[in-house]
Formats: C-alpha cells, structure tokens, sequence
C-alpha cells in the first residue's frame, strides 16, 4: 500500500473546478498530471510509488481529464493537455516531445477549460472542449517529435461527456449554453460536419459511449436515456426511456461493461442489461 500526496508534492496547480483525473495506468507506471511550474507529467510505480521519471514543465495547470497511451509507427506516445496547450510525452522517459497552443479562439469567455480527452486513430489525435471552443484534430510526424494542425471544426464543441469515432465519423453533443446543446457528426477526415440536431423533446447535450455498433446517449436536462444508430445524415434515435431517481444534474458519464449499462444520477445507481 502506498499513496502520494501528488497536489503538494508537485506543486500542482489547477483551474476554478478542482482534480477530475483518472490515472493511467500501463506497464509498471501510473501516469498522473499534476502541471504547474514544476512539471507537467510524472510516472510512479505501481507497486511502491517510487517516480520513475518527471517530465519538464509547460507552465501551465492542469485541465480535468486524463492523458491516453497511443502507439503509432511502431512507437508509443503519451498524449494529454493541461489548460492551454496539447501535448506529447515520451512514455520511457518523461521527455517532452511536443506541445501544441493556440486551440481556443482568442476572444473566448472563458478560461481555456478542457474537460474531454484525445480520440486518437492512425496518427491523427482529436480534442473537443465545450464553450464554444474549437474541435482541433492534430496530426503526428512520423517520429512523434511534432505535430501539425490538419482541422478545426466549430460545431463539436462538447461540454463534458466525451465522444466516439465510428467508422470514420466523431459522434458527441455540443456547447450553446450550459443548459443546452445540441447532437453532432463530424468527419473523421475531414473535419466537416455532418449534422447538428436537437434531441427531440426537449432533451439538451450529454455523455455519449458506444458499443455493438450504437450509441448510447444520456440527456444531461431531463435524464433521458437513448439507443442511437451511428447516422451520417441525422441524430437517429431507435428508443429511450428516462432515470426518474436520483438527484442533481445528470452528468455522470453512461459506462458499458460486459454487456451491462450502468446509469448514476447522484445516489442513485442503475445497471441494465443490453445484450
């Protein structure tokens, strides 16, 4: 047993809505992203909790989400972002092999806040933040030394929630304001949009998971659950029914496991049988 007091250890420093990451854990190393001044990335053993490595620092705090482990060329890269920037790490070493700023529209409201982490597919790694903030989708050298901007796209501005690539198209529901949104395609090569619907009835932006080739979308205003199919052409629900227990907003995140759907709303927890 052992534990790492990483917001003092490191000096971590943090944007208005606190820590919301999970660790990543492979091989012998937990991945955590403190930022700040001190460092960006650190890796720990899994067993003792020794640092095995510290990346150099950005100099800026930490987002809300969590880096991802992407291979490419024959070559590994941890790929994540703190507040203003998108990065790469070398996942032996801690080195920093690239960042990338200047994602967010100049004249944003808000604080760069990124709450969603990268979608990565065959050399391309895609980050979408809610606000009005730009979808960017970067595409890596073959040395994972630099990255290159290959499109912006405003539409998929997703608030929190996450999206899924499905054949080719990013599927997610997008930022107008905090209570509403609406649900969008964009394509995976070309950043262009596909549509951008409103959920009928009343029901605004959420999560979205995939499984089996549907989607699985939860209405973060009224608390409806729906079995979308992936559609190129229209937001195309097949059914859905709606959490009626529990209390507060409905943002936790849908999660699919062994063919079992689990649904929170605050206290309240519910698993569903989908296959």
């Amino acid at each position: 047993m052992w534990n790492i007091d990483g917001l003092n250890t490191y000096a971590s420093t943090t944007g208005n809505w606190g820590t919301a990451e999970c660790p990543l854990v492979f091989d012998n190393k937990v991945i955590y992203s403190p930022g700040g001044n001190q460092t960006t990335v650190v890796a720990l053993n899994k067993d003792t909790g020794k640092e095995i490595w510290k990346s150099p620092s950005i100099n800026d705090k930490r987002n809300y989400t969590q880096p991802a482990l992407i291979s490419y060329k024959g070559k590994k890269q941890i790929v994540g972002g703190s507040c203003n920037y998108y990065y790469g790490i070398n996942p032996e070493t801690g080195e920093l092999e690239w960042k990338f700023g200047g994602w967010a529209p100049a004249n944003s409201r808000f604080e760069n806040i990124a709450p969603n982490g990268p979608v990565y597919n065959n050399g391309q790694i895609l980050f979408a933040q809610g606000y009005g903030i730009n979808t960017t989708t970067l595409k890596l050298a073959d040395d994972l030394k630099s990255v290159s901007l290959a499109w912006n796209n405003k539409d998929l501005s997703t608030h929190h929630g996450g999206y899924v690539l499905i054949d080719g198209v990013v599927y997610g529901s997008n930022w107008i304001n905090n209570s509403n949104g609406n649900w969008v395609a964009i394509d995976w090569a070309t950043g262009k949009t596909l549509y951008s619907d409103a959920w009928s009835g009343g029901k605004g932006k959420g999560s979205t998971v995939c499984a089996d080739g549907m989607l699985y979308c939860y209405d973060e205003r009224r608390g409806f659950v729906g079995l979308a199919r992936p559609n190129k052409e229209h937001f195309d629900v097949v059914s859905e029914f709606r959490i009626t227990k529990g209390s507060g907003p409905h943002w936790a995140h849908l999660v699919i496991h062994n063919g079992v759907l689990y649904v929170r709303h605050g206290e309240y927890l519910a698993a569903f049988k989908i296959k």
